[in-house]
């Protein structure tokens, strides 16, 4: 039985018996004991790129961004653009900082720092290729916009970082 008074993890992960999670980024970290990250990745056609859970038995919630845990003391924006690197094989010269936001009023000491990163470059292989349980789409910002209120952006962080993407980002592309 959990309790109210521990949290559930320290910035663990929530399937601890999981593979590698650099390989499988469609599972989440737990954020409810510490603070993490999330990034919007854009190409240069300002497609956003989404890892979709090919485990999903329903679209609702299958859509993720790049995400992750911090380390005591790490810089979200480097940790961000490690992940990127790590998970997709993509850097960018062209972070926009989204903001950071508490997770909620009772746990003031949980921080949600969130990114776009625009016209990214493939510099590495992904370590995606000929994965069965995640894939790599790009997504036009009108479709992420739809995927924000039919439910294939299930988990709230990933909404907000989506929602302030397609609010901030000087984009030529309509929405």
């Amino acid at each position: 039985m959990l309790s109210i008074e521990e949290p559930i993890s320290q910035g663990q992960d929530m399937y601890p018996d999981r593979p590698d999670p650099h390989i499988f980024p469609c599972w989440y970290a737990n954020t409810a004991a510490a603070d993490f990250f999330n990034v919007a990745a854009l190409n240069d056609k300002g497609e956003v790129m989404i890892f979709e859970d090919l485990t999903a038995l329903s679209a609702w919630g299958s859509w993720h961004l790049v995400n992750g845990l911090l380390k005591d003391g790490e810089n979200p924006l480097t940790a961000a653009q490690q992940r990127l690197l790590k998970t997709a094989g993509y850097t960018s010269a062209e972070w926009l900082y989204l903001g950071s936001f508490m997770l909620n009023a009772t746990q003031p000491n949980v921080t949600g720092h969130f990114f776009a990163a625009h016209n990214i470059q493939l510099t590495a292989q992904s370590m995606l290729v000929n994965s069965q349980t995640c894939a790599i789409r790009w997504v036009p910002p009108r479709e992420l916009k739809y995927a924000l209120l039919d439910g294939r952006i299930g988990i709230m962080s990933y909404a907000v970082t989506a929602s302030l993407t397609l609010l901030m980002s000087n984009n030529q592309t309509p929405f």
